[in-house]
């Protein structure tokens, strides 16, 4: 029987950006999902921890186990929007962690957000281990790129590809863990039946470490290596393509400054509501370019027109009558009209972007140019293509 392939690829990512659905809470959390499968054929089951276990067919008995310094995830709360599921929960005392996980439905690939929280009053060094175990040990290793070639060794490596002895129904797996740059160090280590990828930085007081990673399973054809080609679907050039997710790309992992606790948000009448959790909600937002959704926890900056988010995003608009907000607050849960919403103040501040499109009205919207005639631009941004007009945006800026 031949071989094949899993992929595992971990990236940084921006705000999450799906359907305009709300999150629907699961109770109890079942400590087995139903079997899910791809659009190849490959099944996943999550666990209760949103982790996977083997289902039939799987190399892995377990894979993408989470624990920080050795404790491991314990889910407190479960919910699902559409076919995404999210886990929220605590690694000991001092780390809380969301882990998001969906399916990709055009590259059959299981995907996973985990965002970490310094939950302390001090800074901190986290100590993130994902960690999956084989049925069967591993035949062979390499390192992507050849930047390294281990055995039973901790070492900082950009990926891995671990092939397992041929049987029935087995896949072989592949690792992309990092692109070597960055300020958050990676390091792998690969024993007989085991493999662990490992993530360290240090934490402000309430400072979150976002990593985004998916595994992909796959069979090679008679005489094909999947080696050279497999990441092709995730990547163009330098740059990653990934489903579902919006920002700048750059690092595979990357500490974020502020996750949306202690936000102030201002109502009409000038109450002012300090949130004590992230609020991970979308608001829909009407600007010069048409519709944007942003998520409450990467909103900076609200001054009652222009919509500032930590990405890079600066919107002049309107949000669409309707939506309410739902916020925690030191004194219990309070629902907001965004109607009634007339600022939002976060400690972040906006990373500074360069290039993206600016406009004559102040707005700038990341993204890329992917057409133009004579009178329009076409900008691509949010997976969305809009029309420019050409007298709309600033002189003298690069986009």
């Amino acid at each position: 029987m031949k071989s094949g392939f899993a992929i595992l690829v971990l990236f940084v990512t921006g705000p999450l950006l799906g359907v305009a659905e709300s999150w629907d809470r699961v109770e109890p959390i079942p400590q087995r999902l139903p079997v899910v499968r791809d659009r190849l054929g490959y099944s996943w089951q999550l666990t209760a921890a949103g982790s996977f276990y083997s289902s039939g067919g799987n190399v892995f008995d377990s894979a993408n186990q989470v624990s920080i310094h050795g404790d491991r995830f314990v889910a407190e709360r479960m919910e699902k929007r559409g076919e995404r599921y999210a886990f929220t929960g605590r690694c000991g005392t001092d780390w809380g962690l969301r882990r998001e996980v969906w399916i990709d439905p055009e590259r059959a690939a299981a995907f996973h957000l985990e965002e970490v929280r310094n939950e302390s009053a001090e800074r901190r060094e986290v100590l993130l281990e994902l960690a999956t175990h084989f049925r069967t040990p591993w035949r062979d290793w390499s390192a992507r790129d050849g930047r390294a070639q281990i055995t039973g060794a901790l070492q900082a490596a950009a990926g891995a590809f671990l092939s397992f002895p041929p049987r029935e129904g087995d896949s072989d797996l592949f690792f992309l863990l990092g692109d070597g740059r960055g300020d958050v160090g990676v390091q792998i280590e690969a024993a007989e039946q085991t493999f662990t990828a490992r993530y360290r930085c240090e934490l402000e007081p309430g400072a979150t470490l976002r990593i985004l990673h998916c595994a992909g399973q796959r069979r090679p054809g008679p005489g094909e290596s999947l080696a050279a080609n497999v990441f092709a679907p995730f990547f163009q050039g330098e740059q990653l393509i990934a489903s579902g997710v919006a920002g700048k790309l750059a690092n595979f992992a990357e500490p974020v400054a502020d996750s949306g606790a202690g936000v102030i948000w201002t109502r009409r009448n000038g109450e002012e509501v300090i949130l004590s959790q992230p609020c991970r909600e979308e608001v829909t937002v009407t600007g010069a370019l048409g519709r944007a959704r942003f998520r409450c926890d990467e909103m900076v900056r609200f001054d009652g027109r222009t919509w500032i988010t930590r990405d890079g995003f600066k919107v002049r608009g309107v949000a669409l009558p309707g939506q309410v907000l739902h916020a925690v607050t030191p004194i219990g849960a309070v629902e907001i009209a965004v109607e009634d919403l007339r600022g939002i103040r976060g400690a972040a501040e906006p990373v500074k972007i360069e290039g993206g499109l600016r406009l004559k009205n102040g707005d700038i919207w990341p993204g890329r140019r992917v057409g133009e005639s004579n009178l329009f631009v076409q900008w691509e941004t949010q997976s969305v293509v809009r029309e420019v007009p050409k007298g709309w945006i600033k002189e003298g800026k690069d986009w």
